[in-house]
């Protein structure tokens, strides 16, 4: 009889804390995924801004919040760090944003782009074109990597606090969660004598 309920507490916390996993990991999941999206969100804005100009920005000076994503505004812009280079018969490279880049490493990720958008490393790059000339814009995105990084941890350490005390409690009652179906048993196997 001991290890009949030994057996249903075991299948209890095992079903519970399945549970319970479940949801945390749904959680902490949905949480970095959605901060990765408005990261990523937010140094496309500024790319893009870059690349077009800023004066199409100052049209409208504090851009309307997306869902999700915060306000954007030349202070956010400016306080980006990025590098240009315009690639063409002569190379001109601008790094007067970045202090991590030299001419030379500038020049040779413009080297590397293949495409109109996208990314080397962990900057995100966006080409404008201009005659036979081509201007190309350089975010770099270390930064939100960065505080993902962080909203990660933190989450992480939250969700494995929460697992901890929760199992803890299905453990201490997982006792009374098994009486139940004990009594259950415990009335099917007198049912079944009796009948007998």
């Amino acid at each position: 009889d001991s290890l009949m309920k030994k057996t249903l507490r075991k299948k209890f916390v095992l079903f519970a804390m399945s549970a319970v996993t479940i949801l945390l990991v749904v959680l902490v999941g949905a949480i970095n995924g959605i901060s990765w999206m408005i990261l990523d969100g937010q140094s496309t804005v500024i790319l893009h801004t870059l690349a077009n100009g800023e004066d199409k920005f100052f049209q409208k000076e504090l851009r309307d919040p997306e869902l999700w994503m915060p306000p954007m505004n030349m202070d956010t812009i400016k306080s980006a760090r990025f590098f240009v280079v315009q690639s063409g018969k002569v190379l001109k490279v601008d790094t007067d944003q970045i202090s991590s880049v030299s001419e030379k490493e500038a020049s040779q990720y413009a080297a590397q782009v293949t495409d109109i958008a996208g990314k080397i490393d962990h900057y995100k790059y966006e080409v404008k074109q201009l005659g036979t000339d081509r201007l190309i814009f350089f975010v770099d995105t270390s930064s939100q990597w960065g505080m993902f990084m962080m909203v990660l941890s933190i989450s992480s350490i939250i969700a494995s606090l929460c697992w901890i005390v929760i199992f803890l409690f299905v453990v201490l009652l997982s006792g009374r969660g098994v009486r139940p179906i004990l009594a259950g048993i415990e009335k099917q196997k007198q049912f079944i004598t009796n009948a007998g």
